[in-house]
């Protein structure tokens, strides 16, 4: 698989992720070509993602990413999706830092529900 069908992969399982937590998501910039690559909501939170496999970003796009202006109510993360995970690690980004968090503690805290769509119901 080449490197774009790769990022195309982990940008259908992190749209897949979200909705099952709850949040529609639709992907915004494919092949890394815009600051985040998908974007999730729902009535309490917007949710930024920046998809990377394997390796994290350089610190100069770390750094754009923290200094990124996003809504109140909105979380900036990245998902890193190691080779053949079934879940990726997630790292929360903040404006003066980047940390891991834990994943458990990621689906505690913005797990709202699976969303259904109107087209389903």
């Amino acid at each position: 698989m080449n490197t774009k069908a790769c990022g195309r992969a982990q940008d259908r399982k992190t749209v897949a992720l979200l909705a099952k937590m709850g949040y529609p998501s639709f992907t915004i910039s494919a092949a890394s070509a815009g600051v985040f690559d998908t974007i999730s909501w729902n009535d309490k939170a917007v949710i930024f993602v920046q998809n990377k496999r394997n390796d994290m970003p350089p610190r100069l796009e770390l750094l754009h990413l923290m200094r990124c202006k996003v809504p109140m109510n909105s979380h900036r993360f990245i998902f890193l999706w190691k080779t053949r995970a079934r879940k990726p690690v997630v790292w929360q980004v903040r404006d003066t830092e980047i940390v891991e968090m834990d994943y458990t503690k990621f689906m505690d805290e913005f797990d709202m529900g699976e969303f259904v769509s109107a087209t389903n119901s």
